[in-house]
Parts: C-alpha cells; structure tokens; sequence
C-alpha cells in the first residue's frame, strides 16, 4: 500500500505544488500552539540572557586573544629558566667528574662523546621548538635530553672506583 501511495503522489506531484493553504488553516495552527506572545517580561528576560551570552562570549574572545600573544612568551621564558637550571648542574658535576678523571683523558674524550651526540639532539629540537614553541613534546624531548646527560655524568661519577678517587688525591698531594 505504501509503494501506491508513493507511486500517486509522484504521478501527481505538478498537482499539488500549485495549492497552497488559504489562511483560515495557519490561524487554527498558530492558536493551537502554546504561549504564542511572549509578555514584555518574558522579552526582557529573553533580551537580557541573550545579551548576557554575548558579552560572556566577547569576555572569552578577548581573553584568548589577549592572552595568547604572550603565553609563547611565557613559555620561552621558562624553557630558558630549565635550561639555566640543567645546564648548572650538569657544569658542577662535568667539573668534578673531570678533576676526578683527570689523570685519565679516555674517560672526559668519552663524555665528550656522549655529549656531543646529545647537543646535535638538543641542536635539532631547538630548531623543532622555534618551529612551534607550544609544542609540548619538543620541550618534554629537551628536558629528556638534560637528564640523559645528568644521568651519564651521575652515573660515572658513581662507579668510579674508590682506586680511582685515591690515585687523584695521591696525585693532588705530590
């Protein structure tokens, strides 16, 4: 029955896109609805909210706007402060691992090694952060880089031989 009644309608589509309802039918629609005047207070409350919305959402597009141009700033600053801080360290515990190593140039052309590789790492994601200085991987890879070399010079100095620690004083007292 349905594909009959799809069938007429199509046949007599030119049929009924020529009618068009009189007036009589929209008046009976539109008082069948609910609330179909808003009161005045209902307008204001509805002016208000709408306004309010707005303004909210003016408030959001400025404070993003404002923000934004400076948050990259923020963040390089605070990637030059991590850099200060790592590269503080990791120059104590290279000297001192270089005066313990001393009487042993094998050792400080190894870490010398070690690090050159890490600083053409660091080199790369350098040039990656000026790409995007937003990118959290880039600085997360950075701050990986530093602790890789800490834990290398932390690592030596660990295992260095007690033998090793004498012989450099022995050496220093002659």
């Amino acid at each position: 029955m349905p594909d009959n009644f799809e069938k007429h309608i199509s046949s007599n589509k030119d049929l009924f896109d020529d009618l068009t309802p009189s007036i009589d039918v929209w008046d009976r629609i539109e008082g069948n609805l609910p609330n179909k005047k808003f009161s005045i207070a209902q307008r204001v409350t509805i002016g208000t909210a709408s306004a309010a919305a707005i303004f909210i959402i003016v408030l959001i597009a400025l404070k993003f706007y404002t923000t934004e141009p400076s948050q990259p700033h923020n963040l390089l600053s605070k990637i030059e402060e991590t850099e200060k801080y790592y590269n503080n360290i990791l120059y104590q515990k290279r000297e001192m691992l270089f005066k313990l190593t001393s009487y042993n140039p094998e050792i400080q052309n190894d870490v010398n090694e070690e690090f050159a590789i890490l600083d053409s790492a660091m080199i790369e994601l350098k040039e990656d952060l000026n790409d995007d200085i937003s990118n959290r991987e880039v600085v997360e890879a950075m701050i990986l880089n530093y602790r890789m070399k800490l834990k290398v010079l932390e690592d030596i100095l660990k295992y260095l031989s007690p033998e090793q620690k004498e012989a450099k004083t022995n050496i220093d007292n002659i």
